[in-house]
């Protein structure tokens, strides 16, 4: 009796463990989920980035600059209800640049000053080697983001807009000489939660 029991309860808890367990799949990062939900989604953070990239080499400032722009990419701000990951949207946002933009501009890497200073000073004072002296460029412009987002929901239902706007700013004006925008309007079920 004592040995089918601990057999039963084996394999109660062999199928709890095996039904606890959860299958997943790859899915293009370009198309909606099967968890649906009204946030921001792979695909919203993806055609933005795109077409902000696009939009932004061909704009004149860039496309027909005498010499090549230096740009610095500040943190995208998200003052939506939702919680993302700023720095992802960030990166995104500036690997795509550099990836259609090429030669053309310049980026720099602002959020990694201290490794560059730290670097430079162990040059200047001989603990590594060094193939020249060189200037820490300047940013001819700074590249901002800024998500802001309407929520409503009634009877169980949500509805969430999220604009992205985004503006090249002139470092020594502070002009405005590029902006653009997106906006992505979604309705759902309320439950799915976003960390």
């Amino acid at each position: 009796m004592r040995s089918s029991l601990a057999v039963v309860m084996i394999a109660m808890l062999a199928g709890v463990f095996l039904c606890g367990c959860t299958q997943s799949a790859y899915v293009n990062p370009d198309e909606p989920d099967a968890l649906g939900g009204t946030g921001i989604d792979s695909q919203d953070v993806r055609s933005v980035v795109q077409e902000m990239a696009r939009d932004l080499v061909g704009a004149d400032c860039i496309a027909n600059a005498e010499h090549r722009p230096v740009i610095a990419v500040l943190p995208v701000r998200n003052d939506t209800a939702f919680r993302i990951d700023t720095d992802l949207f960030t990166r995104q946002l500036r690997n795509m640049l550099i990836k259609h933009a090429g030669s053309k501009v310049t980026f720099l890497a602002r959020d990694r000053m201290a490794a560059v200073q730290y670097e430079r000073e162990a040059k200047r004072g001989g603990e590594v080697s060094s193939s020249g002296e060189k200037q820490v460029f300047g940013a001819d412009y700074f590249l901002t983001g800024t998500l802001l987002g309407l929520h409503k929901s009634a009877k169980g239902k949500r509805s969430d807009y999220v604009y992205y706007s985004f503006e090249l700013i002139d470092a020594e004006s502070s002009a405005v000489i590029w902006a653009n925008d997106y906006d992505v309007k979604k309705v759902g079920k309320r439950g799915v939660l976003y960390r």
